[in-house]
C-alpha cells in the first residue's frame, strides 16, 4: 500500500536525520550544492533508502534540494555500489538502517 504524502515526507525526514548522524554531518551540509566524496556516499545511500521505504523520488527530490532525474540516478548507481558491496557503501548503509530500525513509527 502507497503511504499518503504526509507519512512520505516524515519517512524521508526520518532518514535524512539518520544520514545526517551517520555522517556526522548538518542538513545545510547535506544539501549544499559542493561535492565531496563522503556527502555523496552519504546522498546516494539516502536516495537508495528513501526508495526502499516507498517515498516518491519528487518528494525525496524536494527534501534533497535537487531534481527528480538526479534521485533517480543516484538511485540506480548506488543500487550497483550495494550489489557489489563497496564498502564504504556499505558500512554508511548498515548504519543507517540500525538507526531507523530503533524508530518505531517507520
Amino acid at each position: 500500500m502507497k503511504p499518503t504524502a504526509t507519512e512520505q515526507l516524515y519517512r524521508a525526514d526520518k532518514v535524512i536525520d539518520a544520514i545526517c548522524k551517520v555522517g556526522k554531518i548538518d542538513y545545510p551540509a547535506f544539501v549544499r550544492r559542493k561535492k565531496s566524496t563522503k556527502v555523496n556516499i552519504l546522498r546516494g545511500v539516502a536516495c537508495v533508502i528513501v526508495r526502499e521505504q516507498l517515498v516518491h523520488p519528487r518528494v525525496a527530490a524536494m527534501l534533497f534540494r535537487r531534481n527528480r532525474s538526479n534521485v533517480c540516478n543516484q538511485q540506480r548507481k548506488y543500487i550497483e555500489y550495494l550489489q557489489v558491496r563497496d564498502k564504504a557503501v556499505m558500512n554508511v548503509y548498515n548504519q543507517v538502517n540500525d538507526i531507523l530500525n530503533g524508530y518505531k513509527e517507520l
